[in-house]
């Protein structure tokens, strides 16, 4: 089982760069990187929400080994040609250690702030099947792609991924509408969730791979969950609602709960920095967390 880092969104750039650095030096697999444009309505601005490909760019130029993703970007923030430009100049920066995460998008704050259309969640679905047909046409196989709200005409990237294939990660476990382009068009798969959650929405992944035919162990699995002590849990669920929260008070707790996400299918679980502002504290919690996953030989680095 691996681990990334995924620092908030409002993070510093400083922050941001010492805790990658710091993953690197340590043994954490990758770092991944929000696409939000503002805060969330019911949360107090604490500073500028930094864009997502910007810091990812900068990551890919100052660190040499974790990889590095989008968790994820909104498909209808930019057209998927832009997308796939941005992707694969990353990319190269980064020499091959990128995987395009994208969603369909739920802040509707940002959609309003930035004159874009809401819609429903069907309509962002679709939106969103769209966008992944024309990355993965223009990711793996350049050709021309119409389609009702977005298409490329003989749209060349200005620069070509570094590996022949470059990983597309979809977010989301809604059952009826993400769930079936994870099936059909992600080699990777992102939700937030505890471990029981995590086991069901992967049995309705399976039955989606079945009746395309698809072999579902060709997909990736990653989650996370807000690993915190029990004290933090009603300041974040005043803040972020009905986020998943992993209530932790000693190490063994961490090891345990990794354990139950690996034995549900879980590849990768990827640790929030929402309770972690302070830097000291985040690379304490960090090196606490890398030393609860490899002394018992379950979950490991």
């Amino acid at each position: 089982m691996r681990f990334a880092l995924w620092p908030h969104p409002e993070d510093a750039w400083s922050v941001v760069r010492a805790s990658a650095l710091h993953a690197e030096a340590t043994g954490w697999h990758g770092v991944y990187i929000a696409d939000h444009l503002l805060p969330l309505d019911e949360c107090l601005p604490r500073a500028a929400v930094h864009e997502c490909w910007t810091i990812l760019a900068g990551l890919a130029a100052c660190t040499r080994r974790v990889r590095l993703g989008s968790l994820v970007t909104c498909a209808a923030y930019r057209l998927p040609a832009v997308i796939a430009n941005m992707a694969t100049t990353v990319d190269q920066i980064s020499a091959g250690r990128l995987v395009l995460g994208v969603g369909s998008g739920w802040q509707e704050n940002e959609f309003r702030a930035y004159g874009l259309d809401f819609g429903t969640a069907a309509q962002r679905a679709d939106r969103l099947e769209e966008a992944c047909r024309i990355l993965v046409d223009l990711l793996r196989r350049p050709r021309t792609v119409d389609g009702r709200d977005y298409s490329a005409h003989d749209a060349p990237l200005t620069a070509p991924a570094v590996k022949t294939r470059l990983p597309l990660l979809i977010g989301g476990a809604g059952p009826t509408l993400t769930l079936p382009l994870v099936a059909k068009y992600a080699d990777e798969w992102n939700m937030w969730g505890l471990p029981q959650h995590c086991r069901t929405a992967g049995q309705l992944l399976a039955q989606h791979c079945d009746r395309l035919g698809r072999d579902i162990t060709t997909i990736t699995r990653s989650a996370q969950a807000v690993v915190a002590h029990p004290s933090d849990h009603s300041a974040l669920a005043s803040c972020y609602g009905n986020i998943p929260f992993l209530p932790v008070e000693q190490p063994q707790d961490i090891t345990n709960a990794m354990g139950a996400y690996a034995d549900a299918g879980v590849d990768e679980f990827i640790v929030p920095t929402l309770t972690l502002s302070d830097l000291p504290e985040r690379l304490d919690f960090m090196d606490m967390f890398r030393q609860a996953v490899t002394e018992t030989g379950r979950p490991s680095l």
